[in-house]
């Protein structure tokens, strides 16, 4: 686990060292959105095969972030991104292919049936709007889109989509299939972890059980099948295996990364050469806000992705402070250059 967290700190490391102007950070979010969009088409192509799905769920070809329960999560960490672009970016080939990797996103998400994942993606939806989107009418206009792709997705989405995230609201109570029970026992398990990471979290204050630790603990401790699991909290699972010194420090990284962000929209607020600027760093405000909310239902402390955010953060700033900058480092005015000129000229005509 520790090389897992080398890695990471070394990708935030040479990210934030990198994205040192808009340009940078504009084409990693092209990177990072043609990957999605990329493995999203090739999930979807050959999600009719068994050895791609858990029961009637898509879990997709990627192993990673873009699997199953964790796919939402990364779909609400670039939607307010997609917004910032299309709003800033008026070219017919990039709104084209913008809009097209959001409707494959949407489907995909109907398809892994994942309910955590749906809320996040709504919650991030809501939020790209109120920050990004609703500022200029091109971006109001494609916030109709958005939610017209939303609906088309949910309204052909599959019945396992909806036997799942109607037990959102009626838990126990939403029916006797086997989808509805599976969902319920998901439910009382991801409880039962919870309060387990708390347990751990009170016993071992200060270190907590080690990096990586709580699913081998637990299950020794305990000897139960559901209890080799991962906390499926993100939050809980810094708190239960590094301690809580680190996940005040985590939440203080989450909370300067939201500042800062919020510092750059409002600084920016008057500058239209600036409005890129401006719109990324709001975006990076509400794919943070979106990760924070999708940390409640997934244990990423250590993953590189959930990191993007705050390093882009760091990129956006550093170029804020040099935007600030710029200005006192320009030459003087034209209008104050003028009187200087003509008093050399009258010095240079009086020494002849």
């Amino acid at each position: 686990m520790l090389q897992v967290w080398f890695k990471t700190a070394l990708g935030f490391f040479l990210l934030s060292q990198t994205l040192t102007t808009v340009d940078r950070v504009r084409k990693l979010l092209w990177a990072i959105i043609l990957s999605e969009l990329i493995v999203t088409c090739v999930s979807i192509a050959l999600s009719g095969r068994a050895e791609l799905r858990v029961g009637d769920r898509v879990a997709g070809v990627s192993a990673g972030l873009l699997a199953w329960n964790y796919f939402g999560i990364a779909v609400a960490q670039i939607c307010p991104y997609l917004g910032a672009l299309y709003v800033c970016r008026r070219s017919p080939v990039r709104t084209g292919l913008l809009l097209f990797t959001f409707a494959a996103l949407m489907w995909m998400l109907v398809l892994t049936a994942s309910r955590g994942g749906f809320l996040n993606v709504v919650f991030s939806i809501i939020l790209s709007y109120w920050f990004v989107m609703r500022g200029s009418a091109r971006g109001r206009m494609a916030y109709l889109v958005v939610l017209l792709c939303l609906f088309l997705s949910v309204a052909g989405a599959p019945d396992v989509f909806f036997a799942r995230v109607q037990t959102i609201w009626n838990g126990s109570e939403a029916g006797s299939s086997d989808v509805a029970s599976a969902a319920e026992e998901s439910t009382q398990g991801r409880i039962f972890l919870l309060g387990r990471a708390i347990t751990y979290t009170l016993e071992y204050p200060i270190f907590g059980v080690g990096l990586g630790n709580f699913i081998n603990i637990n299950g020794t401790e305990l000897g139960r099948p559901d209890a080799w699991y991962a906390t499926h909290n993100t939050f809980m699972q810094i708190s239960s295996e590094a301690g809580i010194p680190a996940l005040v420090f985590f939440l203080f990284l989450l909370a300067t990364v939201i500042w800062r962000m919020k510092k750059v929209s409002e600084r920016l607020a008057s500058d239209p050469a600036n409005d890129e600027l401006r719109l990324l760093a709001r975006a990076t405000l509400v794919s943070t806000v979106s990760l924070a909310f999708g940390w409640f239902f997934a244990n990423l402390a250590y993953d590189l992705y959930s990191y993007y955010s705050a390093a882009i953060a760091v990129g956006l700033w550093a170029v804020a402070r040099q935007c600030a900058r710029a200005p006192e480092l320009q030459p003087e005015s034209p209008r104050l250059l003028r009187p200087i000129a003509r008093l050399h000229g009258l010095r240079h005509k009086a020494s002849f």
